[in-house]
């Protein structure tokens, strides 16, 4: 794939497009009229000889684009299709509102990282951004040869080839974009638990807790009679917020709330009154308690598949979680670990042995992904949160959509090139999902 760049010339003519003659006949083109895609923008134009050009640039007329942002100073790849030439990729990078403010802004120049492998137009923008009416979308580009400070440049741009989600999309926009971008949105559809665990049991998926409805004392008393311990958790929710722990004893109930506060039920009116009073608003599940506690602190392990430019699943990084004292969370973890190491730590495993079940875990989260994209369209970037039992069973607990990122810059004395891989990777797929 070729390497060019764009220069606007002044010119009186429109609907044309400069070439030259070295560039027309390297891409062997047979005819004289071509159309020109950026992105979801197309432009049929005559191709016109110019042998003041040299043979690494477009030369297109200063007013065709509408006063859309189409720099000059980055570089696309071009590829020939018959008589439509593309030039790319176009990457949408979509973000939560106020995420693009002048404190924050800086912050997303660290996705484009691996920009010398990805090239073209890669800009950030937020819903608000969008105008449906003109097809074009308010935000930032990334301009590599730019000042350390400003790379990040604002601009108006056109619909672009692929959509990155890290940001809630009202479902109607998400309709008309998904038909701007050939239905090319990556983490586009939001799950909850439920609908998780239905999709994965569905599938034959043996490796998540068992999960159902919250819907009364009778669904409560059932769980616990089968597993002993549950968990309560919000069907959607975020960082461990409204999650409870009942577990049958002799004397009755444990009921644990998120921050370890116990307290004792006698019987199960008393444990289900308890539950209305702690729980948040909206649905909840009740899930298989299959949690893992080494020296009574509660672990976990984070899991970062995401797709790179081949369009698979890999890992980027295993990361342990291990919670706070007699908590039963571990969302504000106590320490993280790198995931082999923890496992030698925990389960005294040899390295040989912790990268075998490693290597487990990847295979089993690997194959969660597969369902889920099979019943929800693409996705390419995901954390899952996975336990490992005392008898090293393997547990999906939750798959999230917008991960935290930063995790993995907290390992880099230890995994000095696992943040890099995991802010570059999304740019990667989404270059490959436009075709480039």
């Amino acid at each position: 794939m070729r390497l060019l760049y764009i220069r606007w010339i002044p010119c009186q003519e429109t609907g044309v497009m400069f070439l030259a003659p070295k560039t027309f006949q390297n891409f062997k083109i047979e005819c004289r009229t071509i159309t020109l895609h950026l992105g979801d923008w197309k432009k049929k134009l005559s191709i016109k000889l110019c042998d003041e050009l040299d043979e690494n640039i477009i030369g297109l007329p200063n007013d065709l684009t509408d006063a859309l942002t189409i720099p000059e100073t980055i570089p696309y790849d071009i590829k020939l299709i018959g008589e439509d030439i593309y030039l790319g990729p176009v990457i949408a990078f979509f973000v939560r509102e106020g995420y693009l403010s002048s404190k924050r802004i800086e912050r997303w120049k660290l996705y484009c990282q691996n920009y010398s492998q990805i090239r073209g137009l890669v800009y950030f923008c937020t819903v608000s951004g969008i105008d449906m009416r003109t097809k074009k979308i308010r935000g930032y580009y990334f301009e590599p040869y730019a000042k350390e400070k400003g790379r990040l440049k604002s601009g108006i741009f056109p619909f672009p080839a692929v959509i990155y989600r890290r940001a809630r999309i009202n479902g109607e926009v998400l309709k008309k974009l998904k038909i701007h971008v050939d239905n090319k949105i990556f983490n586009a559809r939001i799950f909850n638990k439920l609908e998780m665990w239905e999709v994965l049991s569905a599938g034959g998926f043996v490796h998540t807790p068992y999960t159902t409805t919250l819907d009364g004392l009778y669904s409560l008393q059932m769980m616990l009679t089968y597993y002993n311990s549950v968990y309560l958790k919000p069907q959607i929710g975020r960082f461990g917020n409204g999650i409870i722990k009942i577990k049958t004893t002799p004397e009755g109930y444990l009921f644990k709330e998120k921050s370890g506060a116990e307290q004792w039920a006698k019987d199960l009116t008393q444990v289900f009154q308890l539950t209305q009073k702690f729980k948040k608003k909206g649905e909840y599940i009740i899930q298989q308690d299959v949690s893992l506690n080494f020296e009574e602190k509660p672990v976990d392990f984070r899991v970062i598949l995401q797709k790179d430019g081949s369009k698979n699943w890999t890992c980027s990084g295993i990361i342990a979680k291990v919670g706070i004292n007699r908590q039963i969370h571990t969302n504000n973890p106590f320490s993280i670990h790198l995931g082999r190491e923890a496992l030698q730590m925990i389960f005294g495993l040899s390295p040989e042995q912790a990268s075998e079940k490693e290597n487990e875990i990847i295979r089993i989260c690997t194959e969660a992904c597969l369902l889920l994209e099979r019943a929800y369209g693409y996705f390419g970037d995901v954390g899952i949160d996975v336990v490992v039992d005392k008898n090293l069973k393997i547990w999906v607990l939750e798959i999230n959509k917008s991960h935290q990122h930063d995790m993995a810059s907290y390992l880099k004395e230890d995994d000095p090139d696992m943040f890099k891989r995991v802010v570059s990777r999304p740019l990667e797929y989404a270059k490959a999902l436009a075709g480039f």
